[in-house]
């Protein structure tokens, strides 16, 4: 898992009330990331924005089938807003403290992920950016990239 504060070199660039970020790709260490950060939200004043970037096809954009609506193919953004809803529905709901009950905000993007992750962070003057990786090193790091790296 990793944290990333978005203190910058001048100062903090949140407010007061800035929310906690949690990029998520549905992946089992993105469901670590989104409990550590429900749990730490649940202990400070702080909201939380779960956000997923869809991989933007450019002119053409992508079509999928969804298992729970079959039927004719939809455009990946809408299916990602389902998959977003389910996942943190499925990864938060026993996780919140009845007494003190959290809306998270959820965002569905398309783009470049750690471009759009900056840009959202920014954006909504987020205090805390956390994200799992999957801690690759050496060629299969070189081979797939990390988000979380350039993040």
């Amino acid at each position: 898992m990793a944290l990333a504060s978005t203190n910058g070199p001048e100062g903090s660039n949140s407010k007061p009330d800035s929310p906690v970020l949690v990029p998520v790709d549905f992946s089992s260490c993105s469901l670590a990331a989104l409990k550590f950060a429900a749990n730490l939200v649940q202990r400070t004043s702080a909201s939380l924005i779960v956000m997923h970037v869809v991989h933007d096809p450019g002119r053409n954009p992508g079509l999928y089938r969804s298992n729970q609506e079959p039927g004719l193919p939809r455009p990946f953004r809408d299916i990602a807003k389902v998959m977003l809803e389910e996942f943190v529905d499925d990864a938060c709901g026993n996780c919140w403290n009845a007494a003190a009950p959290i809306k998270p905000g959820l965002l569905v993007v398309n783009g470049s992920p750690a471009t759009r992750i900056l840009e959202i962070a920014m954006r909504e003057h987020a205090a805390l950016i956390v994200m799992g990786t999957h801690g690759r090193t050496g060629l299969a790091r070189l081979a797939n990239g990390s988000v979380t790296a350039e993040v």
